[in-house]
């Protein structure tokens, strides 16, 4: 950090405690929205010895408290700037190839949210070198002399018998429009969150310049996307909405920007669970071929029903759906960003996985079904039989894990996945659906 401040940098899923300055007002109101159990993110505590605590998840990112910073870094996916290749492809976005080509995607250096505020300054250093757009939107006022349509409505209403104030209706040509708010909206979620002195001044700057420009009207990143559409005149801001995007999607909480003390407390995080559920779903389709049908979020209704009233009790959601031709077999897959690699699933995986298989069997197959998680291979490394009391009445569940690392060094600049790579998913989604291995290896599982 430029600025002396405390760092404290784990990774996902870890443990740590070290001695921390006391906390804030602020921070321990961050602290417990962080650990809502409807949404857990990060639990951090403060001991009565001056350490801090901290536990993280399946969330990276970034937390900025008043006197310290934490760092949650994906160990995973190989670095901050492997991350931001992998939100590419799950997002069908190219904001990795902004990046100089001196600067490689290893597993050291800048965090993402510093990576994205160096990419949202630079693209918006490139939309200002061609001028900020502007276009007409409508206005009322109530004006010396006519400019417009005057209403003749309000102008009765409102000015009966007043002729020195006109109400007209007319166009606005400027530049306050949706395409400069959201980059403005960016520029101030971003300052914060940047850690160089040199990106915030530059952030600074850009916002200063475009809040003379436009007057955002939220930081909702989902208002933006439902009114602006792209053409020839607002194409080059494509890129910087991305990152835009990107930075207003993941902040932790709207209203904990602003603090009376002299840093703001603010968080960004990611939730990798989503992000490489995304990352998987698009990289299977992408390698399904002609005997793979890959069917994301399939809603399974009627599978679990009130007895007294027939209708539906509970709707199943599966992350994916792999129907495989030959044999013919449809399996569900459950996606988890969990380190499988170094322990056992959890029942609670276990469980849910096999009411998915008992929810899609059929009377001449047995039941299965599959879960995928990040490895450091691209193997089917688990093979479960849950068995019933009946020797037939058997389920199969199948774990695999994938390489991440490996599989982002094989899809290029434009999210095209490389043949070797498409072949290699192909072989480990076929081998979860049909569980081609011999099952002298399967681990049983009891009743």
């Amino acid at each position: 950090m430029t600025d002396g401040r405390a760092t404290i940098e784990l990774g996902e899923y870890q443990r740590i405690r070290q001695p921390a300055p006391p906390p804030t007002d602020a921070d321990l109101r961050l602290a417990d929205r962080l650990a809502d159990p409807q949404s857990p993110r990060l639990q951090l505590r403060w001991l009565a010895n001056g350490d801090i605590d901290i536990t993280a998840s399946e969330w990276v990112g970034v937390l900025r408290l008043s006197t310290l910073d934490i760092h949650i870094t994906p160990k995973y996916v190989g670095g901050s700037r492997r991350l931001l290749k992998m939100l590419d492809f799950a997002n069908d976005t190219k904001l990795a190839r902004q990046l100089p080509n001196t600067r490689p995607l290893d597993a050291t250096g800048e965090h993402l949210p510093e990576l994205l505020c160096q990419l949202l300054a630079q693209s918006t250093h490139a939309v200002l070198r061609h001028g900020l757009r502007r276009s007409y939107r409508p206005e009322s006022d109530d004006l010396p002399v006519l400019r417009g349509r005057l209403d003749h409505r309000a102008q009765l209403l409102r000015r009966f018998g007043q002729l020195d104030r006109l109400v007209c209706h007319f166009d606005e040509h400027d530049t306050d429009n949706t395409d400069n708010q959201l980059l403005c909206a960016a520029l101030h979620a971003a300052r914060p969150l940047a850690t160089s002195d040199e990106t915030r001044t530059d952030l600074a700057r850009l916002h200063a310049v475009f809040l003379e420009a436009c007057s955002p009207p939220t930081r909702e990143s989902d208002w933006y996307r439902h009114r602006i559409v792209y053409s020839r005149l607002n194409e080059r801001y494509r890129d910087a909405h991305d990152i835009a995007y990107l930075i207003l999607d993941h902040l932790a909480f709207d209203d904990l920007f602003q603090t009376t003390g002299p840093v703001n407390v603010n968080a960004f995080l990611i939730d990798m669970n989503a992000v490489f559920e995304r990352f998987v779903t698009k990289l299977l389709a992408a390698a399904a071929g002609p005997h793979l049908q890959i069917d994301s979020q399939h809603r399974l209704h009627a599978r679990i029903t009130d007895a007294n009233t027939g209708r539906t009790y509970a709707t199943l959601v599966p992350d994916l759906i792999v129907r495989c031709h030959e044999p013919a077999r449809t399996t569900p897959v459950d996606i988890k960003y969990k380190l499988y690699s170094d322990h056992k699933l959890t029942t609670s995986d276990i469980y849910q996985a096999a009411t998915y298989a008992h929810a899609l069997a059929t009377a001449d197959v047995d039941a299965r079904a599959a879960i995928i998680y990040p490895g450091n291979r691209t193997a089917v490394t688990t093979r479960l039989l849950v068995n019933g009391h009946h020797p037939r009445s058997r389920t199969h569940l199948a774990a695999g894990s994938l390489n991440v690392e490996a599989a982002l060094e094989h899809i290029n600049a434009m999210n095209r996945p490389s043949t070797e790579l498409t072949e290699q998913v192909r072989k480990l989604a076929i081998e979860l659906a049909t569980g081609e291995a011999s099952s002298a290896s399967a681990t049983t599982a009891g009743p």
